[in-house]
């Protein structure tokens, strides 16, 4: 009996998990030009996505500013390859950039105050050129993904196509990718560049399953001020309507292949990573504070998210003025961004590390009225929970990426 019961034992399946590693760490600018060695990571990186904006301290500005960072290497000795945008509104002016850098800061009247390459990932982090024109030192977080599991990272640009209607395939990945990340400011010009108005835009679409996918955009430019959150990766926003709208049809060999409904020409940054396993999808808060609970994610327990809204029930059609909000939560840290504005008489942007979501309505300039807060209280297989403090009765929507560990049978 013994010896049967041990035969079965052996032939039953067992599951292991696969080495996915995720951490947030704080970034503050230096004060001058030269190398930044970023530590506490507590392991090799492979990728890292960064929200930052024009916050010197945690708190509120008067400036309704997003930076977005994309970077990612696999080989521990080279810079791999990088993007980012940036985008920053006043009472004055507004810009938009994009570039070849791991975070830049460009003020509302074009002038490039910061910006960064990377130069490598190494055992506990990173280390980081900076090229500085003030001095002030900005806040800025990032996740950065590492572990075994991650085979593949990369972050590359394509030009969206002339216009809607059209079916777009891109193969420079140059392998099947998992998760995307992807971002634009709006522009048709190839980086580094820097134009006047307001556009960005963030988007995640994940492979596993049925390709799901959210994304989220805002614009600027008086009198206008626009925002929109879709079932679509890549978006882009002008005068109260979407002038990109584009959605990834499949996860290919060596890139993917998406459809875009609306196009204008806009240069798309993207991160892609393989390995992993991950979901995108969409809640509406809880009308009453206390935790949430999401759940439908698969067999695996995440340990990494990414929040977003636009401070609206309803979401797909642009939505005026801006309530732009972006979080991200591992089990330890989290780290938040928001950015908004009421005409011409209020701009406000937010950072900070004690929320992983933060909902607010904009007042006057540089105060706004905090609708909700949300936290991450725990991650299960399947499913993580939030904690949303001071929740509005609007009931907001809100979509999320989570990634943790593949798990494979044996």
């Amino acid at each position: 009996m013994r010896k049967i019961l041990i035969t079965i034992l052996l032939l039953l399946p067992f599951f292991t998990h696969a080495d996915f590693q995720s951490k947030i760490v704080e970034i503050t600018t230096p004060a001058s030009t030269g190398n930044q060695t970023i530590t506490g990571v507590g392991f090799q990186p492979k990728a890292m996505v960064c929200l930052g904006g024009f916050n010197t301290i945690a708190g509120t500005t008067t400036s309704a500013a997003i930076g977005i960072t994309f970077a990612a290497s696999t080989s521990p000795a080279t810079n791999g390859s990088q993007y980012s945008i940036f985008a920053t509104d006043d009472s004055s002016s507004y810009r938009r950039s994009i570039a070849s850098s791991t975070m830049q800061y460009v003020n509302s009247g074009g002038t490039p105050l910061a910006s960064s390459t990377l130069v490598q990932f190494n055992s506990d982090g990173a280390v980081l050129n900076w090229n500085r024109v003030d001095v002030n030192r900005y806040l800025t977080s990032c996740t950065f993904y590492g572990g075994s599991d991650i085979t593949n990272a990369k972050v590359i640009t394509f030009t969206a196509p002339t216009s809607g209607g059209q079916t777009l395939t891109n193969a420079d990945i140059g392998f099947q990718a998992d998760v995307i990340f992807a971002s634009n400011a709006g522009l048709s010009n190839s980086p580094p560049w820097i134009n006047t108005s307001y556009m960005w835009n963030f988007g995640v679409a994940a492979r596993s399953g049925t390709t799901t996918q959210m994304g989220m955009a805002g614009y600027e430019s008086s009198p206008t001020y626009s925002r929109v959150q879709d079932g679509s990766v890549f978006l882009g926003i002008a005068t109260n309507s979407e002038i990109v709208n584009g959605y990834i049809k499949t996860f290919d060999a060596t890139g993917f292949t998406a459809y875009f409904a609306s196009s204008t020409q806009h240069i798309m940054t993207v991160l892609a990573i393989q390995g992993g396993n991950w979901t995108t999808g969409k809640f509406n808060q809880n009308t009453s504070s206390g935790t949430q609970t999401i759940s439908g994610l698969g067999n695996y327990t995440p340990s990494s998210i990414f929040l977003g809204s636009i401070n609206n029930a309803s979401t797909v059609i642009p939505q005026v003025n801006q309530r732009n909000s972006l979080g991200m939560c591992t089990a330890g840290e989290k780290a938040s961004l928001f950015e908004g504005q009421n005409g011409q008489s209020s701009y406000v942007g937010v950072y900070g590390t004690s929320t992983a979501l933060r909902l607010l309505t904009p007042t006057t300039n540089g105060v706004a009225t905090t609708q909700s807060t949300i936290t991450c209280s725990s991650f299960t297989n399947g499913s993580f929970t939030l904690n949303n403090a001071g929740s509005d009765a609007g009931s907001t929507e809100i979509f999320y990426l989570a990634g943790g560990a593949s798990q494979t049978t044996v």
